[in-house]
């Protein structure tokens, strides 16, 4: 266990001399409090991602989703962390602990030290503590400073590790004894009580299906545009980074996709890449002989951030409000896709995506409400059409380039893909950097 120690201690030295230039300053304008532990009477905290509640405001003031779910606040008691992070293995009872849990410690630290800067950099002591927390096995490390200290507590619930987090200033130090109560008042959730919430929600913002009578006439459908063989009824997309920031977080569900017996989607649900839960459920049909759809977004509670498309700027028109979008499609004499146009159901454009068909690739282009091109990328295709290289140009802003190349491990019988590895490589400069690689695998049913 002295191993610990000895890191934290190490850690704490590094990011002392990291921080020493700024030794005119006391502390950073990031630190000051905008609230206090007396705003919980409005409400307490609770997060149904990260399955916790905490005697904390409602109105958290930052949101973290590097790694894990991680959550401030910045109160005249001190400046709290609360987060959860996963492992995609069981952390709590085995020979990992120790190591995972430092590694979470050392990660919250991080955290927290990019706030603080102080005039004065002694360190006086580093305590470690081993007990059990709400009956689970945990650390708990206090970093003692001139005129600061940082308290970390981490365990785990198998293979969740639960953070907690205090940096007291010397104006706050009266404090910590309230402050590290509102440790004692973490509650997790169970797992039945969070799919039951969860089911809820999706049944609650699925839109009313649509109708699919009065199709719109269309030399192709959704499937048949997405390269798909056969009579595709439902695909669930499954993913999980085997390298990079996020390797090591467990398998979760990506995408749902549904089909009617033509090829066309009646729904797709989208889950959020942080929290792995589902955040946006929309549904497709008819309406006027247009193909149209609606969309619902789910919000959980505090941290969420869905969005909802809206019309472009400008003088309102009349909305149909039986549906949100509206899609309206081109094709070549081959029956390619080569123009898809997004309407809000004001008749404005939202985008138009352009495709231009070359020998072995397609350039496509979108544009905006005003025309011009917001995004803009070139994707290299096999012989079956599948795509292998896309590269995305000037994202994620001016001057970079994001490039995605896709290595197939296994095709079904009807030709589709079933698992992929994904890698994400930037470009700036002309110098090339490989930022992380998912696996992604697909289970599809057929009529």
């Amino acid at each position: 266990m002295q191993i610990v120690k000895i890191r934290l201690l190490l850690l704490a030295i590094l990011f002392l001399s990291a921080v020493a230039s700024n030794s005119g300053q006391s502390i950073h304008s990031f630190l000051r409090p905008v609230g206090s532990l007396a705003d919980i009477r409005s409400g307490t905290f609770s997060s149904t991602e990260a399955g916790f509640s905490i005697d904390l405001p409602k109105n958290n003031g930052g949101f973290d989703g590097t790694k894990g779910i991680q959550y401030s606040w910045r109160l005249n008691e001190g400046y709290f962390f609360v987060g959860m992070e996963e492992r995609g293995y069981e952390v709590e009872n085995s020979d990992r602990f120790e190591d995972e849990t430092v590694s979470v410690a050392d990660s919250m630290l991080n955290d927290i030290r990019r706030g603080l800067f102080s005039s004065k950099y002694e360190i006086l002591n580093v305590q470690k503590q081993e007990n059990r927390y709400l009956s689970h096995r945990s650390f708990e490390f206090k970093i003692q400073m001139t005129d600061t200290i940082a308290v970390i507590r981490v365990f785990w619930n198998k293979n969740r590790a639960y953070k907690l987090g205090l940096l007291l200033t010397k104006e706050q130090m009266h404090f910590e004894d309230r402050a590290l109560q509102v440790f004692e008042t973490l509650k997790l959730h169970s797992k039945s009580s969070l799919d039951d919430l969860v089911a809820q929600k999706v049944k609650e913002h699925t839109p009313k299906p649509l109708p699919q009578s009065s199709r719109t006439i269309r030399p192709s459908t959704d499937a048949l545009d997405e390269n798909l063989k056969g009579k595709v009824k439902t695909i669930f997309e499954e993913v999980q980074f085997i390298s990079g920031d996020k390797k090591g977080r467990p398998k979760r569900l990506d995408k749902e996709y549904y089909f009617d017996q033509v090829g066309n989607l009646t729904k797709y649900v989208d889950y959020d890449d942080t929290t792995g839960l589902p955040f946006q459920i929309k549904v497709f049909g008819y309406i006027d002989r247009k193909r149209v759809s609606r969309t619902g977004t789910i919000f959980y509670g505090n941290e969420l951030r869905g969005i909802a498309m809206v019309g472009p700027p400008g003088r309102q028109k009349r909305r149909d409000n039986r549906f949100d979008n509206q899609y309206r499609y081109k094709y070549d004499r081959s029956g390619r896709l080569i123009e898809k146009t997004v309407f809000d159901n004001a008749g404005a454009i939202w985008t138009k995506s352009v495709f231009k068909y070359l020998d072995d690739s397609v350039e496509t282009s979108v544009y905006d409400q005003a025309g011009a091109v917001n995004m803009r990328s070139t994707t290299k295709l096999d012989d079956k059409g599948n795509r292998v290289l896309s590269t995305y140009y000037n994202s994620p802003v001016a001057g970079w380039d994001s490039i995605y190349s896709i290595e197939y491990l296994e095709f079904d019988k009807e030709g589709n893909w079933l698992k992929q590895n994904l890698t994400l490589s930037r470009r700036f400069q002309g110098i090339l950097k490989e930022e992380w690689t998912m696996t992604k695998v697909r289970k599809i049913t057929y009529y």
